[in-house]
């Protein structure tokens, strides 16, 4: 996950993918913000990937919160994606 205008008191994000057509928590975790503006592969443990029943394109969203050192929320960002990605 690449990120972009990280606040700069950021300490954790959390992630968190939602399945907006079918109301399901895909999970996500909770990670420390290591200067990089990426998370890298692997590093959400409580996430389960899309996995939609055939002819469907459901559509997911993924959500991350930026949290400073006091527990406070400040930033948040989301993307939206069909899967699997539609051909053009």
């Amino acid at each position: 996950i690449t990120l972009r205008n990280i606040p700069k008191d950021a300490d954790i994000f959390k992630v968190k993918m939602v399945d907006i057509d079918n109301s399901y928590n895909h999970g996500g975790a909770t990670v420390t913000y290591d200067g990089s503006d990426r998370i890298p592969v692997g590093a959400l443990k409580n996430y389960k990937g899309p996995g939609p029943l055939m002819n469907m394109n459901p559509r997911y969203e993924l959500r991350i919160r930026a949290i400073d050192g006091n527990g406070k929320v400040i930033a948040f960002g989301k993307t939206f994606k069909i899967y699997p990605p539609e051909h053009e």
